[in-house]
C-alpha cells in the first residue's frame, strides 16, 4: 500500500500519454494528466501522517516527479514548441509519393465522337508538420524530348505553396472513340503532344524524370524516374 499513491499518479500519467500520442485533440487531457500526477505525488511525499519513513517518502517522491517532469518536458512541451517555430524555423521538407499517382476522367461528347480524357498526377508531400513550403516548382524531363519542361500543378499554376500534400500534374492521355471504336490514342507531354507512334515501344515505354524545388523547403535531391506505364498501373 505503501506505494499505492504514486503507482496512480503514473498509471494516470501513461494514459495521458497514450491519449496525446494517438488524439491530437486530447493534448489537454495529457496536461491534466501530468498535473493530476504532480499533486498526488507532491502529497504523497510531504504528508507526514502516512505510516511511511520519510526519507523513502520523500526521496521516491522526488524521484517520480522528476520522471514526470521529464516525460512531459520531452513528449508534450518540446513537441509543442517546435510545432509553434520556437527558437528556430523547422524547415518544410518535401518528397515524391510515388505510390500515390491519381488519376481524374473527364468525357465530352459531340454528335458522333466521345472523347475520353484521363489526367494523372504525382502526389507531393510535405513531411515537415504545421509547415509551408513556399514557391513549389516542378520540372519533367521526358525521353529525350523535353529537358526540365515547368510543370502545372493540379491547380493550374507553375508555383504553389505546400501545405500538407498537392497534385503535380504529369500528363494527359486523350481517347477518341467513334461509337465503341477507339479512333485515336494521344499523350499531352507539356509542352507538346505525341503520338503513341512517335516513340519506340509504344506510349508505356516513354520515361519520365520529375525535379521539385522550392524558396525554402527541403527538396529531394534525386529526381523521380518512372515511364508512363508505371504511373498508368499505379493510378487510382
Amino acid at each position: 500500500m505503501e506505494l499505492l499513491l504514486p503507482t496512480v499518479a503514473l498509471i494516470s500519467l501513461f494514459i495521458s500519454y497514450l491519449l496525446k500520442k494517438f488524439l491530437t485533440i486530447a493534448r489537454v487531457a495529457a496536461a491534466v494528466g501530468i498535473l493530476v500526477g504532480f499533486v498526488v505525488v507532491f502529497q504523497y511525499t510531504f504528508n507526514n501522517s502516512l505510516q511511511i519513513d520519510p526519507t523513502f517518502r520523500i526521496i521516491s517522491g522526488v524521484i517520480i516527479m522528476i520522471v514526470i517532469a521529464t516525460i512531459a518536458i520531452v513528449f508534450i512541451i518540446i513537441p509543442y514548441l517546435r510545432s509553434q517555430n520556437f527558437g528556430s524555423q523547422i524547415q518544410p521538407r518535401l518528397k515524391y509519393a510515388g505510390n500515390q499517382i491519381r488519376i481524374r476522367c473527364m468525357e465530352d461528347q459531340t454528335n458522333k465522337r466521345t472523347f475520353r480524357y484521363y489526367d494523372y498526377f504525382l502526389t507531393i508531400k510535405n513531411t515537415a508538420h504545421e509547415t509551408k513550403a513556399k514557391d513549389c516548382e516542378g520540372f519533367v524531363t521526358i525521353d529525350e524530348n523535353i529537358d526540365k519542361h515547368k510543370m502545372l500543378w493540379a491547380t493550374s499554376k507553375y508555383k504553389i505553396d505546400v501545405g500538407h500534400e498537392e497534385l503535380l500534374r504529369l500528363f494527359r492521355i486523350t481517347e477518341t472513340w467513334d461509337n465503341e471504336t477507339l479512333e485515336r490514342k494521344t499523350i499531352t507531354l507539356s509542352p507538346q503532344l505525341y503520338e503513341p507512334s512517335a516513340f519506340s515501344g509504344g506510349t508505356e515505354d516513354i520515361k519520365i524524370s520529375v525535379k521539385i524545388q522550392s524558396e525554402n523547403a527541403e527538396c529531394p535531391a534525386k529526381a523521380f524516374e518512372t515511364t508512363v506505364g508505371d504511373i498508368i498501373d499505379k493510378a487510382h
